[in-house]
């Protein structure tokens, strides 16, 4: 093919987008980087590219200034996220290279980074990064402590970011207690706060085996949930299982489960990335599907799903209710469960009597996004502020409460409008969520027996007031 050449450097490649309409130009090789003017860096090589939702594209570049660097780009003017030779976001060492470019539909693009120049040397000489244009975040880094405590990060693999910004990842740790027979975990963090969601060594989820060797194929949605395979000890077996704030660890399939009047030979979990975010077969409601090969040689793709209520994003929906009416739910389980309605900006939970609320459950900010995520709880014991994705345990069991503080009101069309999670006193209970704007008074009262300590007080207090 003719080659075209500017400046002496080849102009012949570049990356673009294009829908079947017109094609968008993102960069050229040859053209000027950033905050540059004519004769100054530019784009020699372009590298690893990945493209979000919203039609922008985050690629890798080699400048003709010997440096390596990330940016972001929509067509006109990209933006630089990173260049070799910037420090670290705490000052210690400077980025000498780069690998794994991951970008979200927000326009953040994460990274594993190399760095030279750390007080620890090889201790402390990589980490996985975010960044926007601005100053970027360190999200882990070698040399960090284990969420729990039993060794220090060492290696970071198979990272993988989803909408809330947070970055999925393979981790090996060293200085472990157990050595290499608990070095290996999986984890995800958004550079505040390192969440282990499994560790090499730990009981799978029904108990039947541990968690062997490395976790891979780490897939995490927008609501901060994050799929992973990993070999198992019972029957050197392997797994495909799913991790939620709320719920923990589920199990979605192993070889040698029963499926179909056979059983499962091999399965598939898709882990190619795509678009930098994404990966195959894992979707905003917990949902994976995978490829089975079964031992009677029957081949095919299922679908698994949390059992209703044990995610937020998968709640207990109404028995009835609606159009002005409190909406019911008949016979909810007990044991803990989310449950939701659509409309408001405030709720009124009430039983029937037979049973008593004894703990409430926000949706985090992931599922729902309140303006200052904290909500209000309000009972017969009284007034808590309770922040977004935490939990209330009431001091005795209840039978009514509200959440007040829901801003922007929630969409009321939208089945996953405020998922909340419950529990109660009884195996199951008869409960009605009533929009506050339609609330319904109902009477608050105690299991026989307890006492409303506060409100007697209250009381005292106004009768003082008044004899004077």
């Amino acid at each position: 093919p003719q080659r075209d050449f500017c400046h002496g450097l080849l102009d012949d490649r570049g990356i673009f987008v294009g829908s079947g309409g017109p094609v968008t130009q993102i960069v050229r090789e040859g053209d000027l980087v950033p905050g540059e003017v004519a004769g100054g860096i530019e784009h020699s090589i372009l590298g690893d590219i990945a493209l979000n939702e919203v039609g922008q594209v985050a690629f890798e570049s080699f400048l003709t200034s010997n440096q390596t660097a990330l940016f972001r780009g929509s067509g006109g003017a990209v933006t630089e996220i990173v260049r070799k030779g910037d420090a670290a976001p705490d000052g210690n060492g400077q980025f000498s290279s780069f690998s794994d470019p991951l970008f979200n539909d927000l326009g953040q693009v994460g990274f594993t980074g190399n760095l030279s120049g750390t007080i620890g040397g090889n201790n402390d000489s990589r980490g996985v990064f975010r960044g926007t244009g601005g100053a970027v975040t360190q999200v882990v880094r070698q040399g960090q402590p284990a969420p729990d405590g039993n060794g220090t990060f060492f290696t970071f693999n198979f990272p993988n970011m989803g909408n809330t910004g947070e970055i999925a990842f393979t981790g090996r740790l060293s200085g472990t207690s157990g050595g290499s027979s608990d070095d290996y975990g999986m984890f995800k963090s958004n550079g505040i706060t390192t969440t282990q969601i499994i560790r090499e060594g730990q009981s799978v989820p029904n108990g039947v085996g541990v968690y062997t060797s490395t976790p891979f194929d780490a897939a995490i949605n927008d609501v901060g949930q994050v799929a992973f395979t990993s070999q198992i000890s019972f029957g050197f077996s392997d797994g495909l299982f799913v991790y939620d704030d709320s719920a923990g660890v589920m199990e979605a399939v192993r070889r040698g489960q029963p499926l179909l009047g056979s059983t499962i030979q091999n399965f598939s979990f898709g882990h190619v990335s795509h678009q930098g975010d994404e990966r195959d077969g894992f979707n905003n409601k917990g949902e994976v599907t995978f490829g089975f090969q079964l031992f009677n040689g029957v081949t095919g793709i299922a679908l698994w799903s949390p059992d209703v209520g044990s995610t937020a994003n998968n709640p207990i929906l109404p028995s009835s209710g609606g159009g002005g009416t409190p909406f019911s739910f008949t016979g909810a389980p007990g044991g803990g469960n989310w449950f939701d309605s659509p409309l408001a900006g405030g709720y009124q939970y009430a039983t029937d009597g037979n049973s008593n609320f004894t703990e409430v459950g926000l949706p985090s900010l992931g599922i729902v996004a309140d303006g200052d995520g904290q909500y209000t709880v309000t009972s017969v014991l009284g007034t808590q502020v309770v922040s977004a994705g935490s939990n209330l345990i009431f001091a005795s069991p209840v039978n009514a409460f509200t959440i007040t503080g829901i801003s922007p009101l929630v969409d009321g069309g939208d089945p996953l409008a405020f998922p909340t999670f419950l529990d109660f006193d009884q195996s199951t209970a008869d409960f009605t969520m009533t929009p506050l704007a339609a609330v319904i008074p109902v009477p608050l009262t105690l299991p026989a027996g307890l006492m409303l300590l506060g409100s007697l007080g209250m009381r005292r207090g106004r009768r003082s007031s008044s004899r004077r």
